[in-house]
């Protein structure tokens, strides 16, 4: 089985991209700066929380559809990801689980 290239043929505009911000590196007030981060560089945020656990990198999750979403959201970070798809993700939205290693957000 070869592996699939999420890499877009054609640029996504990062409005089209709705993110849900995770906090996951347990300090308070995290997610809501991710996605001040994410609202600066043009995407759409559904909403922040915290994670159901703290983890120790940074992670990019999607459902079944966008994954070149996930793509495009994921070569905007500053921190190295790799998307995963992950069948419990919120459906129509990128989840962003912000962990300690997290950069920022390329505008």
């Amino acid at each position: 089985m070869g592996k699939r290239r999420l890499t877009p043929d054609k640029p996504v505009s990062a409005r089209t991209i709705s993110v849900q911000g995770l906090n996951g590196a347990g300090t308070p007030g995290q997610a809501a700066e991710a996605a001040g981060q994410f609202r600066a560089a043009g995407f759409t945020v559904g909403g922040t929380g915290n994670a159901p656990r703290n983890v120790p990198n940074t992670m990019v999750t999607y459902p079944s559809g966008p994954e070149v979403w996930a793509a495009a959201m994921a070569a905007r970070l500053k921190t190295t990801v790799t998307p995963q798809k992950q069948s419990a993700a919120p459906p129509g939205a990128v989840t962003l689980t912000r962990g300690p290693d997290f950069a920022g957000v390329r505008g």
